[in-house]
This record gives C-alpha cells, structure tokens and sequence, in this order.
C-alpha cells in the first residue's frame, strides 16, 4: 500500500492538498487472513494453500482432521505469504482464469506414516477471490507383532510364519512373513478396519492346535501403530 500527498498554491495565492492511496487491502473470511498489496488488486486472483491429514482417505477436509505444518510446493507467479497461525500460504496477484500448476514435493514431511498421492495440481482461478487449495496427506497404519510356539511354559520364535491383514470384505489386502525372530511388521496401510490373523492353510498343515490373539485394528488413531502376538501350539 502507498499513500502520499501534493501540496499546491497558485498565483492567486489558493492552497490545495490532494492526498493519493495506491494499492489493495485483502481478507479471507474462512482463515481470517488479512493483508495490503502495493499493486491495485481489483481483477486479480488469489490462493490459499494448505495441507492436512487425511484420516478417512475421502480426499477432502473433514473438521476433524487437522491442518499440518511443513508442506513444500512450487507455483510460477504470484507473490507468496505465510501465514502461521493458520499454517497455510496466501499466494496473491495471479492472472483469473489462467490454468495454474501446483507442483508438490512428496518429500515435505519427516513422518513416514505421511503420504503425499499428489505431486501435480491444476488450479484454475476466479478474479476477486482467493480460491483454497486442501491437500490431503493420506495416513498410513503401522502393525507389528511376533508369533512364538508354545510348548508347556515355554517358547520359541517361529519364522517364515505367513501373517495376512484382512479388510471388513474378508480381502487379504497384505500379506507379510515373520522374520527368524518371529517378528513381523508392515507400515503402508491406509485407513480402514482390518483382521489380523495367521494364514490358516500353513496353520493347519503345521500345528495340529492352535491359540491365537485375533485383533482388529481401525485406522487412523491417535498412534496407527499395533502390536500383536501369535501363539501356536
């Protein structure tokens, strides 16, 4: 924004002051952003961008999924702030109606339970508004466990013991083998509710009884990592 003034007298000893502001003042109601431009912003479009996680996978941002910090992005043109408290950026001066490329780095965050799906984003922008762009960050399950054969008080890991994660359409989405240590685990799955269990052909082949702790595990949670224990006699 740019304010200033001229001062003029004439022959006839008249005085005259003409003050001049140049510029634009912007709001978004939604994230309570406010801000001034010194370029007139009457015509031009805007963006606010912004990541969050995505705990059901519906691709949209529900309110009770939280926006996160962090995200790193690429866009030709346009002036860019950040804006803290609501952890989104305001990219301001862009041309309406022009088609615009997001492109995304799937390595902005640390966390490896984070997925970005989304590297290329075509944004096309509406004149005197700022359009939001949500990106949502897909959260992955983590499940752990070991399997142990049991025999009287005692135990000892069992490898190579076939595990299967199984969704609410008994669908095997993931099978997974125990190591020499009888420990298994699988980080990569997404949101859902799934069965864990032994496959039940190697079971039947192997050990005539068995005890197994059946467990299920709905994602996302507070922690989306689980542990389970297999134990086979």
């Amino acid at each position: 924004m740019q304010a200033g003034y001229n001062f003029r007298t004439n022959s006839a000893a008249n005085t005259s002051i003409i003050n001049y502001f140049r510029g634009s003042l912007l709001y978004d109601r939604k994230t309570k952003y406010a801000g001034y431009f010194s370029r007139p912003g009457m015509g031009r479009s805007g963006m606010i961008v912004y990541s969050f996680l995505d705990y059901n996978g519906n691709g949209k941002k529900d309110p009770t999924e939280p926006k996160v910090n962090g995200l790193k992005f690429s866009l030709p043109g346009g002036s860019k702030d950040w804006n803290e408290n609501d952890t989104s950026f305001i990219i301001r001066n862009l041309e309406p109606y022009y088609k615009y490329i997001i492109t995304v780095d799937k390595n902005s965050f640390d966390e490896i339970a984070w997925r970005l799906n989304k590297s290329i984003i075509q944004v096309h922008l509406i004149p005197n508004q700022f359009t939001p762009i949500a990106i949502p960050i897909e959260v992955l399950g983590e499940v752990s466990g070991t399997v142990r054969l049991l025999y009287g008080d005692q135990s000892k890991p069992l490898e190579r013991v076939l595990i299967e994660m199984v969704n609410l359409k008994n669908e095997v989405v993931v099978k997974t083998l125990s190591d020499e240590m009888g420990f298994y685990n699988y980080l990569g799955l997404p949101p859902g509710i799934y069965t864990v269990r032994v496959n039940a052909a190697q079971i039947g082949y192997l050990f005539k009884a068995i005890f197994v702790h059946i467990a299920i595990y709905d994602f996302p949670a507070t922690q989306p990592e689980y542990t389970s224990f297999f134990g086979l006699r």
